[in-house]
């Protein structure tokens, strides 16, 4: 493996200086805006919450691989649990980026923000008991620049210059530019250890898929079967259970995830009480299966939690690498044909709500009609500095819209829909052959593929495909297992797929892998349509550079205004709520972290509760219901 570790000179060290004052956490623009105090406990937590107890949890697909950030493979669920950062993100609600030390006892950011110096904890150590250091944290930055290393970590950390020792447990990042949250992400960096990770003769992206996990984290893996389950135990001598961020957290002393690829196996076994709490993602499933005697009873507990997260952007997405895609018109017919309150209706018992954009479900972030004012301004000039082939009129005179809808935002008959769609594609030269029924444009076929990965996707995949069918597309699906998808998705070989567009309060660095020209073209990167916009590149710089709250939303207005009336995707559905079902023998704090899943506020904070665990197999015994 090629070893890079940059020191500092003795005549340097002696004539540095930091900036500014060493705090216990960063905000995105400033530390005044941190809600939580040296030594205060998270909101969300319960800093009295008992430990103990087991917990079997699910997940969907087997993995086949320990290393958490190399490209290749998939890799174990709940290796978080393992391995640690420098800084803890902050999942409340009222906090839109803020963070907290973790690894890092303070840390210490430079006025024009082209560095940030981070003082680790002394007490920090490794499962192995060795301590943690600046070798270590050295090591693990400077993987990111490994061919092995995940991709999509590189564009999201590219500004940064270099990773110095200054001592044993002091390191300093130097960034290449001004990059307003870059101060932030970097302390969601995986710190891998030096002496396990850098073994001489060892390849990073290979070597290490089989070799037992060694971090700083919570847990250790404690049994595993890859096709079957992983067990993490809880490190009863984690240097980090008393500091202030876990103050109520890693209640559980095991934790086991058991694989499943067969969703109807993975609901029985909850229902059975194999798997004792899970996320419900499907509609049917919350409406149909999770019913009866055991939820009356009050032994399974069925239940919503309200999110107000960015929804981001659910969608079926259209691959522009492939010919057929690249024309802007034809994606609205596409897009046109997607009958969204059929599928609602009669498949997902009326439970979603269409999304219109790419950072839905918050009123901030959300473009709404015309563009007014600076926001006008700004697409003007992208139109004219780019054209109307990357900054479509639509984007400033309309403004976000889904296809297939009225002025008063009532759908169209699907009947009305596919009489539109025609006749588009008859204007675009697509001719229908009679015999084949199947439109062709010189010797090219109207024809593409969604590749799916699980069955329930089927019913929703053919509905739509029915209606492609109509007017003269050759619209099938591929049903591919959980690894394969992932391969494919990897290298980009695919039509169309469902992804999903992160939104978040705080849209920054990631939205380069998502939408970035350049990693349209480096496999293993995010950019699942194979976006290449000069202007989206440009508002995703000035997002990543914006000095104010005010110049972020605006900046990303314009995004979601570009990237919408340029119908990359097919716009899918959200839930502002999480289902969430779960046996009547936990317990948890009485705030629910908004910005977080559930599913993992149910990990963090959640714990086992041992009379309420009394009470659910005495009632269970008795066949009675718990009061």
């Amino acid at each position: 493996m090629k070893k890079i570790l940059t020191l500092i000179s003795a005549f340097t060290l002696a004539s540095l200086t930091f900036a500014g004052e060493a705090s216990h956490g960063l905000s995105l623009y400033t530390n005044k805006d941190l809600k939580y105090k040296q030594g205060q406990p998270y909101d969300h937590a319960n800093p009295d919450a008992p430990k103990g107890g087991t917990v079997n949890l699910a997940d969907f697909g087997a993995f086949t691989k320990f290393n958490p950030v190399s490209m290749s493979g998939v890799p174990a669920p709940q290796l978080g649990l393992v391995f640690e950062t420098l800084m803890d993100g902050s999942v409340d609600i009222e906090e839109h980026f803020s963070q907290y030390g973790r690894l890092a006892e303070s840390v210490q950011l430079a006025d024009d923000r082209l560095s940030i110096t981070y003082f680790l904890n002394k007490n920090a150590k490794f499962s192995d008991g060795k301590p943690v250091t600046a070798d270590d944290v050295v090591f693990s930055y400077n993987l990111i620049n490994e061919p092995g290393y995940n991709p999509a970590y590189k564009s999201y950390f590219s500004d940064i210059k270099q990773t110095v020792k200054i001592d044993d447990y002091t390191v300093k990042l130097e960034f290449e530019k001004y990059n307003q949250e870059l101060p932030l992400i970097v302390g969601q960096v995986s710190i891998l250890p030096k002496h396990i990770y850098d073994a001489e003769g060892k390849n990073f992206d290979k070597d290490f898929d089989n070799v037992l996990p060694v971090g700083s984290g919570p847990y250790t893996v404690d049994k595993f079967d890859k096709s079957k389950f992983i067990s993490y135990k809880r490190n009863k001598e984690y240097w980090g259970k008393d500091i202030t961020v876990n103050k109520g957290r890693y209640n559980f002393d095991n934790v086991t995830v058991k694989i499943f690829t067969d969703m109807l196996a993975l609901r029985e076994n909850v229902k059975a009480g194999n798997i004792d709490a899970s996320m419900v993602m499907v509609a049917k499933d919350w409406a149909k299966f999770y019913v009866g005697e055991k939820i009356e009873k009050n032994h399974l507990f069925k239940t919503t939690f309200p999110s107000k997260r960015v929804a981001g952007m659910q969608s079926f997405a259209l691959n522009l690498r492939r010919p057929v895609f690249k024309d802007r018109n034809l994606r609205k017919v596409i897009a046109l044909l997607m009958d969204f309150e059929y599928m609602n209706g009669n498949m997902f018992y009326n439970q979603y709500t269409r999304l219109t954009n790419y950072f839905d479900n918050n009123e901030e972030m959300m473009s709404r009609g015309p563009a007014e004012g600076e926001e006008k301004a700004l697409l003007e000039a992208l139109m004219e500095k780019y054209g109307k082939e990357f900054v479509p009129t639509s984007a400033i005179t309309k403004g976000p819209q889904v296809l297939g809808y009225d002025k008063t935002g009532k759908p169209l008959p699907i009947e009305k829909r596919i009489a539109g769609a025609n006749k588009m594609l008859d204007r675009l030269g697509w001719k229908f052959n009679k015999e084949s029924g199947v439109r062709k444009k010189g010797d090219q076929e109207l024809s593409f593929t969604f590749m799916i990965s699980d069955q329930n996707w089927v019913r929703i995949a053919n509905s739509f495909i029915n209606n492609l069918k109509q007017v003269g597309i050759n619209a099938e699906y591929q049903l591919v297992q959980p690894a394969e998808f992932v391969q494919k998705r990897i290298k980009y070989d695919y039509d169309i797929i469902t992804a999903t567009f992160g939104g978040t309060q705080s849209p920054g660095n990631e939205q380069r892998s998502y939408l970035g020209s350049k990693s349209a073209d480096i496999e293993g990167e995010n950019n699942y349509c194979g976006i290449k916009n000069p202007a989206v590149d440009e508002l995703v710089n000035n997002i990543i550079e914006a000095k104010s709250r005010k110049e972020l939303v605006k900046y990303t207005h314009a995004l979601d205004r570009i990237l919408c009336a340029n119908h990359y995707v097919v716009p899918q559905w959200y839930l502002d709520k999480d289902r969430f079902v779960y046996w009547n023998k936990f317990s948890g704090p009485s705030i629910n972290a908004g910005k977080s899943y559930i599913s993992d506020n149910f990990l963090n904070w959640w714990w086992y509760d041992e009379a309420k665990a009394e009470k659910l197999k005495q009632a269970m015994e008795s066949n009675s219901k718990i009061d």
